[in-house]
């Protein structure tokens, strides 16, 4: 079956379309395009709305969710807890130092923070809190290698005893922020 003819009439060679042939290229457009990445989930509403923020890029939670997988951070989906159980993005710390995570200002490794404010690190952007985050798990997460283990780190790291529970509260009410399960704690 040849896909084109020649035309005795216009003197030139036309393609020939079968209903069949069109009909399964629309469709396979039509796949292609809805098949959606479990990365990029969008919630229809934001779960955390920021009325003011300081920062020089607008935040939103989807935005800020995408660019901590894009950051190749480990564990995102904890990491995105840790930020909720610190601020929910609505915290004095965060709308003046756009800190998402409380962190304190770094002084062994390297840093995104441009100061000190109300004794916690202060970026220019919430960006760059995600950035240091970044730089943080470089300095002293790297040979974890299991979610547990990671867990056990925090748990030593942050000053509350029950910490680990309440991040894992937050991921299993948040359904893991639709974030895929080779990503997440499993629910």
């Amino acid at each position: 079956m040849k896909l084109y003819y020649f035309d005795e009439k216009g003197k030139s060679y036309r393609f020939r379309i079968y209903p069949y042939l069109l009909l399964l290229v629309v469709m396979s457009m039509l796949l292609s395009i809805n098949k959606s990445n479990p990365q990029a989930v969008e919630y229809e509403k934001e779960p955390f709305f920021v009325e003011t923020y300081t920062g020089e890029e607008p935040f939103s939670f989807n935005a800020f969710k995408q660019y901590v997988l894009d950051s190749g951070i480990e564990f995102p989906d904890i990491v995105i807890a840790q930020a909720i159980q610190e601020s929910t993005f609505k915290s004095e710390i965060f709308k003046e130092n756009n800190n998402p995570f409380g962190m304190k200002e770094a002084k062994s490794r390297n840093t995104t923070a441009i100061g000190t404010n109300r004794n916690h690190a202060k970026y220019k952007d919430w960006r760059f809190a995600v950035q240091d985050y970044a730089l943080f798990q470089s300095a002293y997460t790297r040979k974890i290698k299991t979610r547990e283990q990671y867990f056990n780190y925090l748990k030593h790291y942050a000053e509350d005893e029950n910490y680990e529970r309440k991040l894992k509260k937050i991921l299993k009410e948040y359904k893991g922020f639709g974030i895929s399960k080779e990503y997440r704690y499993d629910l």
